[in-house]
């Protein structure tokens, strides 16, 4: 990283080359352009977890919309954690019990 004292160009920022100037309090720095990661794939463990999780957040949204499954978990959930946690984690206890 590199101070630069600006005597000709003013306030100067953006993308040159391999470089890039920024602004950082009243100087301009000169880093090295940050690396683009590397996509990686899905791992197979991952796509059940994503799965499994995406048919807990529909099975909450009903739920939450119904009245009476909604008191019944309302009655069970701890004072310092909210309902939509509480009810993901209780469903996700279930899950991981199948």
């Amino acid at each position: 990283m590199a101070i630069i004292e600006n005597l000709f160009w003013g306030e100067i920022h953006g993308k040159c080359g391999g470089v890039v100037f920024r602004q950082l309090g009243d100087k301009t720095i000169l880093q090295a352009c940050p690396m683009k990661g590397i996509k990686k794939r899905s791992t197979t463990k991952q796509k059940i977890w994503r799965d499994k999780f995406r048919e807990i957040a529909k099975k909450v949204k009903s739920i939450k919309c119904d009245p009476i499954q909604r008191a019944e978990y309302a009655a069970k959930c701890p004072p310092n954690q909210s309902l939509h946690t509480f009810i993901v984690s209780e469903l996700m206890k279930e899950k991981e019990k199948t």
